[in-house]
């Protein structure tokens, strides 16, 4: 039965990967492009950083990028900012001839994990093994004058050496970014990213952190309709939506589904400075009903392009949590998100994502405040060499219903790698990955060390 779930979990990212195919050709030949988020509510660009060589989609190509100053250059494909997104704007390059517009990889990974089932130190069972893992993937890069369009997939699993049960573990990713333009001034845009994965990639917001929470699926998507009235004046109409699926049963109470509704009023001060004003609502609702609720923001904010290398996003203000559960007290909490992006040589470029505000509980009877920051660098050596440093952080203020009690959690993650082109098809690489769990209330806490060696072929 778990093979089952686990199969069509992975047959729902094909799916949607291949609806937003079909919708770029339908759309007037194109769609876009996106890599992993930073977060399940939207909070990733397609130029981020996190996705280590060996096991997720690549960004977006560096020839990708225009110096433009804002949405307003007719060359490029304008992506707004918000919702933990940096504006970005990519050029059209040119039409759909592109050599190659698709590529392929096979990536070979052989590793090994000192905590597979995340147990802590304290309580013992700790359980180390070797690993391997095969992903097979692709990346479609498409563009005319009106439709661009960047998908990257990938597809596969790990194989542990040493343990008893589940030693075949499924995997998958996805990233997509697409943009068309409707007249010179409105554009849509559309944004996907996520994966099936075996153990939670604590980045994110919404995802477990207790052990053996299983594998899961974990899905954003984010729509955006651009409009511009006047030369300084123009408004983002957006839509997103998110999602976890558990495949283990004794969590399929927590599987929930995210919609988010989004108005932004945009003034442009100057071409690198537009001002935003941003309201927001979002439904929340769970296999359990009891842990429904419904959000509504209010915020102010400027997103800015100081230079060609550098850019950014900012929002702040409310936001207003309304619970479901029998003596759930409704909460209003401060609501923040800042990102910058700065790129400092050819190839070579850092992001730096934050964010404060409400997140979901791991219970029905919880209220979950947090604060983030994730910091991801990319930086090429020399032609041949590059190297990738990145990490997270979340400090969690856990409030259990009624009785109003309080403890703090703290979530951290780190990677370090380094890869080696050996020629134009062949990389090779090493990364190591740090997770740590750290509970106030109990002896649950968890580490999790893992190192690998492994290969990229592209074809």
């Amino acid at each position: 039965m778990k093979f089952y779930h686990s199969f069509l979990s992975l047959v729902v990212v094909g799916l949607m990967t291949t609806v937003g195919s079909v919708a770029q050709e339908t759309g007037s030949a194109g769609d876009g492009d996106s890599a992993p988020a930073a977060s399940s509510s939207t909070e990733s660009s397609f130029s981020d950083l996190s996705a280590t060589a060996g096991d997720a989609a690549p960004a977006a190509p560096e020839s990708a990028v225009v110096e433009a100053e804002d949405g307003s250059d007719s060359s490029g494909f304008f992506f707004p900012g918000g919702f933990g997104y940096l504006p970005e704007t990519v050029s059209s390059l040119g039409s759909f001839d592109l050599a190659p517009p698709i590529d392929f990889k096979l990536s070979l990974e052989q590793g090994y994990n000192d905590n597979v089932y995340s147990r802590s130190t304290a309580n013992g069972g700790r359980k180390g093994s070797w690993l391997s893992r095969l992903m097979l993937g692709t990346n479609i890069l498409l563009s005319d004058s009106r439709t661009f369009l960047n998908l990257s997939l990938s597809v596969g699993g790990k194989y542990y050496w040493n343990i008893d049960r589940q030693s075949v573990r499924p995997q998958g990713r996805i990233a997509l970014a697409h943009a068309f333009k409707i007249s010179p001034r409105m554009t849509l845009t559309n944004r996907l990213s996520g994966g099936y994965y075996d153990q939670p990639d604590l980045s994110r917001t919404g995802v477990p952190n207790r052990a053996n929470s299983g594998d899961y699926l974990d899905l954003d998507s984010h729509t955006a309709l651009s409009y511009r009235w006047t030369p300084r004046f123009s408004t983002v109409t957006s839509f997103g939506a998110s999602t976890i699926i558990y495949q283990d049963s004794d969590w399929r109470g927590s599987d929930y589904v995210s919609l988010i509704f989004g108005q932004s009023f945009n003034f442009h001060l100057a071409p690198t400075v537009t001002t935003v004003l941003d309201t927001r609502f979002r439904m929340t609702g769970y296999d359990d009903s009891n842990r429904n609720s419904t959000t509504e923001y209010l915020l102010a904010g400027v997103d800015f392009k100081l230079s060609p290398r550098l850019t950014g996003s900012a929002r702040a203000g409310a936001e207003f949590r309304q619970y479901r559960a029998a003596g759930a007290s409704d909460g209003v909490s401060p609501m923040a998100e800042l990102a910058f992006g700065y790129r400092f040589g050819q190839g070579s470029h850092l992001q730096w994502f934050n964010r404060f505000g409400y997140e979901e509980g791991i219970a029905s009877t919880q209220k979950n405040q947090s604060f983030r920051t994730g910091l991801q660098i990319s930086h090429v050596i020399t032609p041949r060499i590059s190297t990738r440093l990145g990490g997270s952080y979340s400090h969690q203020t856990i409030t259990n219903f009624p009785s109003n009690n309080s403890y703090d959690q703290h979530l951290i993650t780190g990677n370090i790698g380094l890869d080696f082109a050996v020629n134009r098809s062949l990389k090779i690489f090493t990364t190591y990955r740090l997770t740590a769990v750290i509970y106030d209330t109990d002896a649950s806490d968890y580490h999790r060390n893992e190192i690998s060696i492994g290969a990229v072929l592209r074809f």
